[in-house]
């Protein structure tokens, strides 16, 4: 194993850049996005199990990967897309399967709003109103004095 310098690099490892992939990767990442593929599998159908970090940093540094990966993910989501709209009118689609599906993959859920804002009148401020009553406790009173309770509640 070479130390820093030894290769003559004073770098260490040369960066990994578009012509060290495989030849044809575009056309290969492509054909398996019109299937419907994911990223996942173009990492590893495609680059051999090409890690996270190296996909983020090609992703950054190099124009026709990131074009080329952004136009196979629009293919793959037609993909899945046309699948459902065709499967809507068959017994066996399971729609929510399907919803689930898309909302995790292509992040729809972004694309759904199902926020709850309470508000007061005109969207203003929740008003609350204290009665002014107070906790009693209830069971220690007798009946009489209970009545009386009650009934000097209701004058008020």
């Amino acid at each position: 194993m070479y130390q820093k310098g030894e290769s003559g690099n004073p770098e260490g490892r040369p960066k990994v850049t578009l012509e060290d992939l495989p030849e044809g990767w575009a056309e290969k990442a492509l054909a398996l996005y019109r299937e419907g593929a994911s990223d996942v599998e173009i990492r590893a159908e495609v680059f051999g199990g090409m890690s996270n970090d190296l996909w983020t940093r090609l992703m950054a540094e190099e124009q026709l990967f990131s074009e080329t990966i952004s136009a196979g993910r629009a293919l793959s989501e037609a993909w899945w897309t046309k699948k459902g709209r065709t499967s809507l009118d068959r017994k066996d689609f399971q729609d929510r399967v399907y919803a689930l599906h898309m909302m995790n993959r292509f992040r729809w859920d972004n694309r759904i709003s199902n926020d709850t804002k309470l508000t007061g009148p005109n969207g203003g401020p929740i008003e609350t109103k204290h009665s002014g009553a107070v906790a009693v406790d209830l069971q220690s009173k007798s009946l009489d004095e209970l009545t009386k309770l009650f009934t000097e509640k209701l004058k008020t």
